[in-house]
């Protein structure tokens, strides 16, 4: 019987006997193709997919390294003490200047009402030889038609000017002049109060309330004989000889709506002039330190309201600038980092 030469461990399913080396093992589907030999858990590492390095957009990238800290919402505790604060700070610059007017205008009768603004009293030789006594009083300022108003409230003679010891009538006709103004004062009546406007001479009322105002008063009086032959000297040209001016004793106070202005005067230039029975006070007419006070007031709160408004204006804007700018470089980062991993 003839037996097969071939080896055993060439068969088909045959197990390689022991000691022979490596061997070769065939995958049926590789139609004879060798291949080497894999370990179970590496393949598994290799069908495991490798991570990448995750994509970032520049332009996320760019915004998030310039990002600034956003700012934080305030808590409403501290949103209501800021108004509160303002509120407070606004009511009492509108208070101020109220409670100012108001305090002088119940003080300014007692301090300003009578205040003499300027006076003049004669010699004692003029005094006892005679004179006219004048009051005025500064009634009305009016800035806007550029003219006070005046009231000769008293005139009284004494001496050889009244009619009697003591009496109020004159002893004979005088002519009272008061800044170009006539006024008639005849002997069997007794003086009146005589209104006259004064004109001023230079202030703006638009530099209100810081505006001031001047003005001059002239007066002066004269008999009715002395009048005629003053006019007649004139005429011819020739001088009368004697004063023809009555001696004057005049005291000028503020009152009424003049008391809304501070009227004063520096009658020392006035003194040579009214020796000769000649007034020519200068007055100076400004506002009061309440006036001041309530415009200075009103200003200034108008100024904080308008300032307090603008900030608050500002700080919302720049806040929800802020907020928005956050939102929108979060959103972009969401959306990069979406990208990325649709990329993945």
């Amino acid at each position: 019987m003839m037996q097969n030469s071939s080896p055993p461990h060439s068969q088909a399913g045959a197990a390689p006997p022991p000691g022979l080396g490596p061997t070769i093992a065939i995958h049926p589907s590789a139609s004879g193709a060798s291949l080497p030999a894999h370990h179970p858990q590496q393949q598994q590492q290799q069908q495991q997919p490798q991570p990448q390095s995750p994509t970032i957009n520049p332009a996320v990238a760019s915004a998030l390294l310039s990002r600034e800290t956003p700012l934080t919402k305030p808590g409403m505790c501290k949103v209501v003490a800021t108004y509160f604060c303002i509120a407070v700070l606004v009511a009492a610059v509108a208070v101020a200047p109220v409670a100012t007017y108001l305090w002088f205008k119940v003080q300014a009768p007692a301090t300003n009402a009578g205040a003499v603004i300027a006076s003049y009293v004669p010699t004692a030789e003029v005094m006892r030889t005679g004179y006219l006594d004048v009051e005025v009083k500064w009634m009305g300022v009016d800035v806007v038609a550029g003219q006070s108003q005046v009231i000769v409230t008293k005139v009284r003679p004494f001496g050889q000017y009244a009619a009697g010891p003591g009496s109020t009538f004159l002893q004979q006709g005088i002519e009272l002049f008061v800044n170009g103004n006539r006024k008639s004062l005849s002997a069997d009546t007794p003086p009146g109060p005589m209104t006259v406007p004064i004109v001023h001479q230079d202030g703006n009322p638009n530099y209100y309330p810081y505006d001031q105002h001047t003005a001059r008063l002239g007066m002066y009086a004269m008999t009715t004989t002395d009048l005629a032959a003053t006019v007649a000297a004139l005429a011819a040209n020739t001088t009368l000889g004697r004063n023809p001016f009555v001696p004057l004793k005049w005291t000028i106070s503020a009152a009424g709506p003049a008391t809304a202005f501070a009227v004063s005067s520096t009658n020392d230039d006035a003194a040579p002039m009214a020796a000769l029975g000649i007034a020519d006070v200068p007055v100076t007419m400004a506002r009061t330190v309440a006036t001041k006070a309530v415009a200075t007031g009103i200003m200034v709160g108008m100024w904080l309201i308008a300032l307090c408004a603008t900030a608050a204006a500002v700080a919302h804007v720049s806040t929800g600038t802020m907020e928005g700018k956050g939102a929108a470089v979060e959103r972009e980062g969401k959306a990069g980092s979406d990208g990325g991993s649709k990329e993945d």
